[in-house]
């Protein structure tokens, strides 16, 4: 039985978990009507918030394509988001990323 400690991938319960990040979108509220073979840059901050101080740690951002039926292509400074993109960011500090979101055809 688990009684304290810290864990990762996923946190066990009873455990301060390792690895936590934070996304804050800068400056968009929300984005509608993205005009045809238009695109959208989002920035986005992830910032380390592991309560633990772990700098060695992969932030992996990807997303579910079955959320996206009507195709829209995605990318994260000009890098295909179909791909698993990892990034470390030492505990505290942000790392700045661009999503880009193109409506298609």
């Amino acid at each position: 039985k688990t009684v304290a400690g810290a864990s990762m991938c996923p946190a066990e319960t009873g455990t301060v978990p390792r690895m936590q990040a934070e996304l804050q979108l800068q400056g968009v509220s929300s984005i509608q009507n993205i005009p045809q073979d238009d695109t959208v840059v989002l920035p986005i901050d992830v910032i380390n918030r592991s309560p633990t101080d772990e700098d060695d740690g992969e932030y992996v951002l990807l997303y579910d394509q079955a959320s996206n039926p009507n195709g829209l292509r995605m990318s994260v400074d000009g890098r295909a988001l179909a791909e698993r993109l990892i990034r470390r960011i030492p505990t505290g500090e942000r790392l700045r990323i661009n999503l880009e979101a193109e409506r298609g055809p």
